[in-house]
């Protein structure tokens, strides 16, 4: 919604920017392939499938503290506080003028992503759901012949 108001911003800051919109899946995946750092300077986010994907490519990462962010990139890219535009342009300059530490964040993203492979994320959820019915569980489901009263947070 903010595009028409960006672009604009763009034109009269003389800043050459390619706004893409959506784009098929092999355009993303050739854009990755051709970039050394991506960048996510989010406020919000609960679990950017999108860092998963840059770090997956061998993409450095820098992202913001966010919650989501933080979670997913780990150690393998570097947050900066969301709405601190100077941290996020001085970590940018640092990757540029490095591209041996770039690459050692693209590599440390590749590592970290294979973690959240399907597969092990299947068996950690087989495991905290096995050892809780293993367990028991004293709680009341929702469901069923009568619905728990509300109360409060959980």
């Amino acid at each position: 919604p903010h595009a028409p108001q960006l672009r604009q911003q763009a034109e009269e800051l003389n800043c050459p920017v390619d706004f893409r919109g959506f784009l098929p899946r092999e355009t993303l995946a050739e854009l990755y392939a051709s970039s050394a750092i991506f960048v996510l300077p989010s406020s919000h986010e609960n679990f950017p499938m999108v860092l998963l994907e840059a770090m997956g490519a061998g993409c450095a990462v820098v992202t913001t503290t966010a919650p989501g962010c933080r979670e997913v990139v780990g150690e393998a890219g570097i947050c900066v506080p969301a709405g601190d535009v100077e941290a996020l342009r001085a970590q940018l300059v640092r990757l540029v003028r490095d591209p041996a530490l770039a690459r050692e964040y693209g590599q440390r993203g590749e590592q970290r992503v294979t973690q959240f492979a399907p597969d092990l994320v299947a068996e950690a959820f087989d495991r905290v759901y096995g050892s809780s019915a293993e367990n028991g569980s004293n709680r009341t489901p929702w469901f069923g012949s009568s619905p728990r009263p509300h109360t409060g947070v959980h």
